[in-house]
């Protein structure tokens, strides 16, 4: 076989694979217009943090975590919120810092168990669209991302479609973080519906490094 012919050849299986991934990127839904809510009212608590930059990048399409994410013989859970009365502490080095307090309530997610994780993957990118300040998207993985940024602090976001109560107001979102090294952690954020907007009311840790 020529080198020609193997040129040939090799390019024409890279163009099938793209068009294969084309046409799979292509046949996905994106998320309704509740779930994308869900996604905006998450991105508005984290801009609002004070440890917020501009490196946080979203993965465009959900991830399916499988029925173990929530398998648990326990489905009183606690979670916990940060609220605007600071304290003072002092850290191993005796060093003193303000923090806000932290509140502790605990809510029972069973109803959450029928039917949360569908297979189906969503788009949420297009949530976003027309708003100002919105999140940077890639589906690359966090080592990608930093192969191409350098030594740019970046937090790789992933998350699963977003669990609605039988009423509808209330939403359970697991979302996880990558940032590098010991950096990152996996929770599960619980939103509540207040005056037609979803609020943040409180996060669930199940993984944190």
């Amino acid at each position: 076989m020529t080198s020609f012919r193997r040129v040939q050849i090799l390019s024409a299986i890279a163009v099938c694979v793209t068009l294969i991934l084309c046409g799979y990127l292509g046949s996905l839904k994106h998320a309704d217009k509740e779930s994308c809510s869900v996604y905006e009212a998450f991105f508005d608590d984290l801009k609002a943090d004070d440890y917020y930059e501009s490196s946080h990048i979203f993965n465009s399409t959900t991830i399916y975590f499988g029925e173990s994410t929530l398998s648990s013989k326990h489905t009183v859970w606690t979670f916990r919120k940060q609220t605007d009365e600071t304290e003072m502490v002092t850290n191993g080095l005796g060093m003193n810092y303000e923090r806000n307090v932290t509140e502790e309530f605990e809510y029972d997610i069973s109803e959450f168990f029928l039917g949360f994780i569908s297979p189906e993957v969503k788009v949420i990118k297009g949530c976003f669209k027309g708003v100002a300040d919105q999140p940077k998207f890639s589906n690359l993985s966090f080592e990608e991302l930093t192969s191409k940024k350098g030594t740019e602090i970046i937090h790789k976001w992933i998350f699963s479609q977003p669990m609605f109560s039988v009423d509808g107001r209330t939403a359970l979102l697991y979302n996880e973080v990558v940032c590098g090294g010991l950096c990152g952690g996996g929770s599960f954020a619980l939103f509540e519906k207040k005056d037609g907007s979803w609020v943040l009311v409180g996060q669930h840790i199940i993984w944190v490094s």
